[in-house]
């Protein structure tokens, strides 16, 4: 008997106690009722166990098993060019500053520079007002224009959407019948990070047409490639809701599936936040179903200072051997030593581009199999109590381990080897497992190993 637990998100109505016992682990999940808002709910957990993940419990002997069995696969994978090459935002470099000839001028720099590209991704603030879904004129005189220039460039397009309509714009009160209501069937106003507005309600089936249709008209007329799509997490609903289907009011946080699966149709990549520290959410979003994962801009969201040389370059190596990389604060942003930068984020996109190629290879059999691109240490280690206790080092698959500098002027790290035998990336080969204490790791190097078969 496969001894892991599944409890279904559906459960959130009444006192629920569910258990489940087996020599790895318990694990007691109790549940109260939660409408009519989401923050209500009270979910307590007492657990012994080696894993636990949101909603899931698994012991580790039987990951695999619930990958193949449990957690739905991908379909397909990203086009393979997103693998390759980085993405570059205008988001952290211009804000909401942005204009035609400024996204016209930052791909020219990507280019002069000599970096390759996926895609430039057109951020926050391109319209006159939220919820427009149209391009101001006056900051974007010939969308189109800029689109077929940035495409002879070589560049594809993408552009920032969301999910909300501002009560300023002229849709709020047009469209209403799109957003999701309050109890007492007014819209249901919450503010966001952008202002005050209604939140699209995509338990509505017409709902969903009609911001597919909106997105689909910006395509159609000024040529962009695709979308990325923000927001959508409970937190940005009124507490006070009702839903055009009123079965999804006991279980919300089934909206934020339904807004993915909409994006899906136009194609989509979920971002993660990152931060100056190595992040591990990125390993949990991984092994709990989300293979392709977009880490957040390297250097952040720049909403103070730039960050310093130092942190920027250990930034861009924790992503290096991510499955993707995406830019906006750019290495020639750095006045007094850019060149530094440059050359040392031109090395790390080669490493990245060396591995590539597995990467796609692991992106396909996740299709398959349903096992992640990247996996925690005790993912490879199911036996070794140790692998449990490291949460700063990652695998690429089964044979490509990373363990990144996260500590600001640090030129070493304990690094911890499962069993094995790994070769560095000087061509040392060590035996596990050990821990490999004070290891060498200069600004411009990423510690890896490769399994040495």
């Amino acid at each position: 008997m496969k001894s892991f637990v599944f409890i279904s998100e559906e459960i959130s109505n009444g006192l629920v106690l569910m258990k489940k016992m087996s020599k790895d682990g318990l694990l007691i999940r109790i549940s109260t009722c939660h409408h009519p808002s989401p923050t209500q709910q009270m979910t307590i957990f007492i657990i012994r166990s080696e894993v636990l993940l949101s909603t899931y419990f698994l012991v580790p002997m039987d990951l695999r098993y619930a990958a193949n069995n449990w957690i739905q696969k991908p379909t397909g994978i990203p086009d393979e060019r997103m693998f390759k090459n980085p993405i570059w935002s205008t988001w952290a470099k211009y804000h909401a500053d942005i204009t035609q000839q400024k996204v016209l001028d930052f791909a020219q720099e990507i280019k002069s520079h000599g970096f390759s590209n996926s895609q430039i991704e057109i951020d926050d603030k391109w319209e006159a007002k939220y919820g427009d879904f149209s391009f101001d004129t006056k900051k974007f005189p010939n969308p189109r224009e800029m689109v077929t220039k940035l495409k002879d460039n070589g560049y594809r397009v993408t552009l920032w959407v969301y999910p909300f309509i501002n009560a300023d714009c002229d849709v709020f009160n047009k469209e209403s019948q799109y957003l999701i209501k309050t109890q007492n069937n007014s819209i249901a106003v919450k503010d966001w990070w952008n202002g005050k507005g209604g939140h699209i309600d995509f338990t509505n089936k017409k709902a969903q047409q009609w911001f597919i249709s909106r997105l689909q008209h910006i395509k159609n007329t000024t040529g962009i490639d695709s979308f990325k799509f923000d927001a959508g997490e409970l937190g940005w609903i009124s507490a006070d809701f009702k839903f055009n289907d009123p079965v999804i009011n006991e279980t919300p946080v089934t909206l934020t599936q339904l807004y993915a699966e909409t994006a899906s149709q136009l194609g989509v990549v979920y971002p993660m936040a990152s931060s100056e520290h190595f992040d591990p959410t990125a390993l949990m979003m991984s092994i709990g179903g989300y293979s392709f994962v977009l880490p957040d801009m390297i250097g952040g969201n720049a909403y103070g200072n730039f960050p310093s040389k130092e942190l920027y370059i250990r930034w861009l190596q924790v992503n290096t051997l991510m499955p993707t990389i995406q830019f906006s604060i750019t290495p020639w942003d750095f006045k007094e030593s850019s060149q530094e930068v440059i050359d040392i984020s031109k090395s790390m996109l080669k490493l990245h581009e060396q591995f590539t190629p597995l990467i796609i290879e692991l992106a396909k059999n996740s299709v398959k199999t349903g096992e992640p691109i990247m996996r925690p240490i005790w993912w490879i280690a199911p036996n070794d109590p140790k692998a449990f206790l490291i949460d700063d080092q990652f695998f690429v698959g089964t044979d490509l381990l990373v363990a990144p500098v996260t500590t600001d002027k640090a030129r070493k790290r304990d690094i911890y080897l499962p069993s094995g035998e790994w070769k560095d990336q000087r061509g040392v080969v060590h035996t596990g497992p050990q821990t490999l204490t004070d290891f060498k790791a200069e600004l411009n190097e990423l510690p890896y190993f490769t399994r040495n078969n």
